[in-house]
């Protein structure tokens, strides 16, 4: 159930949505003046004896949170040309990930292709398994090297940030 938060930013009005509450989590989705973005916190397990968002607590903890979404989206959206621009340049981080993520389509469908195989007995179980770790090795390998490239361009370039925003979702915002 998404319970409906408000506040006011150096005289922006800001509204958001609670998209997952309990005492120990809490996530928020900002409805207005941005859209899609969404930001959560978490408790630990050996800190919840003495901290929770429990009634005030959360929604104190759930304005925060919509208060640093908003502001870092701010800061973003006044360089997002700049940034879009960085990002589409000729083998700049787009084409980087692009080329990444044609090898991961590959590697999908050759562990399709492995797979019909065993499945026609033509390869061992053992061949199978050693082949089939070494493709999901590898395609961890490339979600790492897209995380930290993403992670790399942005620490460049919006260092000033909160870290209210996931890489994830700036690059969405960015690349659309």
């Amino acid at each position: 159930m998404s319970q409906s938060i408000f506040t006011t930013v150096n005289g922006t009005p800001v509204h958001g949505v609670i998209t997952h509450y309990d005492p120990y989590d809490i996530t928020v989705e900002i409805t207005q003046p941005f859209t899609r973005f969404t930001a959560g916190c978490h408790i630990p397990y050996f800190a919840r004896s003495h901290k929770h968002y429990k009634g005030e607590e959360g929604m104190k903890k759930a304005t925060e949170l919509l208060t640093g979404l908003y502001r870092d989206l701010v800061a973003v959206n006044s360089k997002k040309a700049h940034l879009q621009s960085e990002i589409r340049k000729p083998t700049g981080l787009l084409d980087n990930i692009r080329a990444i993520q044609e090898e991961q389509t590959t590697l999908r469908q050759q562990k399709s292709s492995l797979k019909k195989h065993f499945k026609e007995q033509a390869i061992s179980q053992k061949s199978y398994q050693s082949q089939l770790k070494a493709l999901k090795d590898r395609d961890f390998e490339l979600r790492m090297v897209i995380d930290n490239a993403k992670t790399d361009f942005f620490d460049k370039h919006l260092s000033g940030l909160g870290g209210f925003v996931s890489t994830e979702q700036l690059f969405d915002f960015l690349a659309e």
